[in-house]
C-alpha cells in the first residue's frame, strides 16, 4: 500500500454546498464520475479544510471525508466504520471552479429568498383545542394545506395540517376563527399498530386576545 500523500492527483474539481459559503478546490486521484477517489485539497473552502479527503458518491451528491495524508491508500470497505476517515459533509461537485462558485452563489441566494418568504408567511396566533389553550404558529400554505404548530405552556408540541383557506387563517390575526385541522396520533385499540389521522376542532384568535370566559 502507498501513503495517500504520495499519490498522484491529476484531476481538478470543485466542491460546494450550494448555500453561498463558497467552494473548495481539490485535485482528485480519479476523474470525476468514475467512482470514489482520494483527493488533495488545493484551496480550502465551504467547510473543507487543508490536507486530504476521500470522496464518495452518495445519490447525486459527493460525501466528503477528511483523512491524514500519512494514512494508507487502501480503499475503505465502509466509510462510516473506517477509523482513518472523518465525515465533513455532502457537496455538489463540478469540474469547473468558476461554474461551481457561480452555482453556489445562485443557490445560496435562492435559499435565502426561500427562507425569507417562509418567515414572511409565518405568523403566530392563540388557539383553543380540546379544552386547552395553545400558542399556534401558522406556516406558509403549500397547495391547499397549511401546517400548524401548537405549543402549550407545559412545553407540549402538536403538529397539525389544515385545508382552511389562507384568507380565513389570516383573519385570526384580528378576530376569532373556527377551523378544522388534522394531526396524526397513535392507534390505541384493536385496529392494528401505527398512526391514524385525528380531526381537531380549533378556534384561533389574535395572540393578545384572551380566551372566551377568561378574566
Amino acid at each position: 500500500m502507498t501513503r495517500i500523500d504520495r499519490l498522484s492527483f491529476p484531476y481538478p474539481a470543485a466542491l460546494y454546498r450550494g448555500d453561498g459559503s463558497g467552494a473548495a478546490i481539490v485535485h482528485r486521484q480519479a476523474a470525476i464520475d468514475t467512482g470514489p477517489s482520494w483527493a488533495r485539497v488545493i484551496e480550502p473552502g465551504a467547510g473543507i479544510g487543508p490536507g486530504f479527503v476521500y470522496l464518495q458518491y452518495h445519490g447525486g451528491d459527493v460525501a466528503v471525508f477528511a483523512v491524514d495524508g500519512a494514512a494508507s491508500d487502501e480503499p475503505p470497505a465502509q466509510t462510516h466504520l473506517d477509523p482513518r476517515l472523518r465525515a465533513v459533509g455532502e457537496y455538489f461537485e463540478s469540474a469547473d471552479p468558476d461554474e461551481a462558485r457561480r452555482s453556489d452563489i445562485a443557490s445560496g441566494a435562492k435559499r435565502r429568498a426561500d427562507l425569507a418568504a417562509i418567515r414572511a408567511a409565518t405568523f403566530a396566533v392563540a388557539g383553543d383545542a380540546d379544552g386547552r389553550r395553545w400558542s399556534v404558529e401558522v406556516g406558509p400554505t403549500v397547495g391547499n394545506s397549511t401546517q400548524l404548530v401548537l405549543r402549550s405552556d407545559a412545553g407540549e408540541v402538536r403538529l397539525m395540517d389544515t385545508t382552511a383557506p389562507r384568507e380565513r387563517l389570516e383573519q385570526a390575526r384580528t378576530t376569532t376563527v373556527a377551523i378544522q385541522a388534522t394531526e396524526m396520533v397513535n392507534r390505541r385499540f384493536g385496529f392494528g399498530t401505527g398512526r391514524r389521522p385525528n380531526t381537531v376542532q380549533l378556534t384561533l384568535r389574535p395572540a393578545e386576545q384572551p380566551a372566551e370566559g377568561a378574566e
